[in-house]
């Protein structure tokens, strides 16, 4: 049994039980999937993703790179999240590529 309770400044605003072979469960627990380099990066969906591999194992290293160094330079707080997301999509994509 899974109990969904929604709390504001201690009070209970929405409360609702769901069995525990529900459909809701699945979407509760669900791990935040990894981000596809393809939906942040519009140069690589469109060009760099044609090419040879090699050349597109170049450019997420490079990627990468000037990722970090815009991250250590960024103050705003929602800049870095966007930096840290395309962080991480390059580097998946980086070590999927590695692999082939």
């Amino acid at each position: 049994m899974i109990i969904i309770t929604l709390k504001i400044n201690n009070y209970r605003i929405y409360a609702k039980t769901y069995s525990s072979n529900s459909p809701f469960k699945m979407s509760l627990f669900k791990k935040n999937r990894t981000p596809l380099l393809t939906k942040r990066d519009e140069l690589y969906k469109t060009i760099i993703s044609k090419l040879p591999i090699q050349n597109r194992i170049d450019y997420c290293e490079s990627l990468i790179c000037r990722i970090q160094f815009d991250l250590l330079k960024s103050k705003c707080r929602i800049q870095k999240r966007k930096f840290k997301k395309q962080l991480k999509a390059a580097k998946t994509e980086l070590n999927s590529l590695k692999k082939l």
